[in-house]
């Protein structure tokens, strides 16, 4: 438990000071607490990984919280869980998973002896747009194995789609470049990065020296 708390510290967000986004501002010094189940209850696993929005609004963060939405059936033991994306939205106040394939159904695959899940995460300016990296097998069709992939998610079309190669995979950090549904950045191995053209759908690889 002590560490479930220790991981919960994270989602008290302090003060956000984003300039010209003074609707999601909270007043200096205050807490405001988040990533909570549909009762006020904290998340009853391991809770790790926030990012934040550009402009504050969306808060997204990994757990493996089976207390936070339904969804996650219970065939999946806990050892075999991996840790699964949610999104809090400060301004409608409402908690949403989305690290799910295009049917809704949450991110599983027994591909390592201790499942990791995502581990990086990002989001568009606008909102709509998020993408993510994971060992799933079950987001997309996927043909190599025991590497992560990176995903694009439509959180209006509810759709999911692969990025990355089959033959490279991808991993954090991964990044819209400019905030916008056109281009993604992402690891795709210890010496190099790849960029997913969205609009033309070309796939660059950038050798680091």
């Amino acid at each position: 438990m002590a560490l479930i708390a220790r991981c919960f510290i994270a989602f008290l967000l302090v003060s956000v000071s984003l300039e010209n986004h003074a609707q999601f501002l909270t007043p200096p010094g205050t807490v405001e607490r988040m990533g909570l189940g549909p009762n006020g209850e904290p998340p009853d696993a391991f809770t790790a990984q926030p990012h934040l929005s550009f402009d504050g609004r969306y808060v997204m963060f990994s757990s493996k919280a089976r207390n936070l939405l339904p969804g996650i059936p219970a065939s999946i033991t806990n050892e075999n869980l991996y840790r699964q994306w949610y999104l809090f939205d400060r301004q409608t106040k409402q908690l949403e998973r989305v690290s799910v394939n295009s049917a809704g159904e949450i991110q599983q695959g027994a591909r390592f002896a201790v499942p990791v899940g995502t581990q990086s995460i990002d989001i568009t300016g606008d909102g709509r747009y998020l993408v993510f990296d994971s060992p799933s097998n079950n987001l997309a069709p996927v043909n190599s194995f025991f590497v992560n992939h990176v995903y694009f998610h439509d959180r209006v079309s509810k759709i999911t789609s692969r990025l990355s190669e089959n033959e490279t995979g991808g991993s954090s950090p991964v990044q819209f470049i400019d905030g916008k549904a056109e281009r993604v950045i992402f690891g795709c191995s210890d010496n190099a990065y790849c960029i997913r053209n969205l609009v033309t759908g070309s796939f660059q690889i950038l050798e680091i020296p």
